[in-house]
């Protein structure tokens, strides 16, 4: 009986970790797509020669 109860503890912890980080995830590969698309926009806006 009590291994059956540290082993929900441990799953719960990990389901709760596991829910906390995917938003953090998901948000800094948001911000990289981001930031790289940025980029290339910004370089392609810079330059008017290359249009």
């Amino acid at each position: 009986m009590l291994h059956d109860l540290e082993d929900l503890s441990l799953l719960s912890a990990s389901t709760v970790t596991a829910t906390t980080l995917a938003p953090v995830i998901g948000l800094v590969l948001l911000a990289v797509v981001a930031r790289r698309a940025r980029q290339a926009t910004g370089a392609r806006a810079a330059d008017p020669r290359r249009t």
